[in-house]
């Protein structure tokens, strides 16, 4: 069901295309593989975190909820600033996204920009694994701060989205080879974007702001 302001220009829009998914899931690497492709600016979400965050994490302690809400906050007014400053077709970040209630809270800041008079759409591409293939990978990776010790913490938070009620969103499956995995997020991405493609989504639920 459509709830756009018929005088709105959908054409206009700007995808912000949000990479979720848990640690190991290959999220910075499916969002370069999408920027490489639509020439999209893209943003490092953890770069956001602030400092605090980071040493705790470092420290190897999950980060809490209330942890969170300025980070996820912070990654909209980020892509607002972009979009605002810059006009891109589109915008890609990072961000694990890993509950519902996350998902929830960037949706809402974005229909507030959007009622300011950005053209902001918000899209999810969520990178579903198992808990087994993120600790192999996690521990695979040497020198990040995610401690492999951290990976059941986020699986105890994890709610992958149900494509069927939340609104704009794609779940992944990253356990395929990287080309199957890039070219499925990239035809995604580029059915999001205004009159570029007229094909049905591979997923996802359509709702309008």
């Amino acid at each position: 069901m459509s709830t756009q302001d018929p005088n709105t220009d959908s054409s206009q829009d700007i995808p912000l295309i949000i990479v979720g998914g848990p640690a190991g899931c290959g999220k910075t690497t499916i969002a370069k593989a999408i920027t490489s492709s639509t020439n999209f600016p893209f943003i490092e979400g953890d770069d956001l975190h602030p400092p605090q965050n980071i040493a705790k994490m470092s420290a190897g302690h999950p980060l809490v909820d209330a942890d969170r809400w300025d980070w996820l906050d912070k990654i909209i007014s980020t892509a607002v600033e972009l979009a605002t400053s810059q006009h891109p077709k589109g915008i890609v970040i990072t961000c694990s996204a890993l509950k519902k209630s996350y998902r929830e809270r960037m949706r809402r800041r974005a229909r507030e920009a959007r009622q300011r008079g950005t053209q902001l759409v918000l899209w999810f591409v969520f990178c579903n694994l198992s808990q087994e293939e993120s600790l192999r990978r996690v521990r695979d990776r040497p020198g990040h701060y995610m401690k492999a010790d951290m990976v059941a913490s986020q699986f105890a938070d994890l709610e992958v989205p149900d494509e069927k009620v939340e609104e704009r969103v794609y779940v992944l499956d990253v356990e395929r080879s990287i080309p199957e995995v890039d070219q499925d997020a990239i035809a995604f991405v580029k059915s999001c974007i205004p009159g570029e493609m007229e094909v049905e989504h591979p997923g996802g639920k359509h709702e309008s702001n």
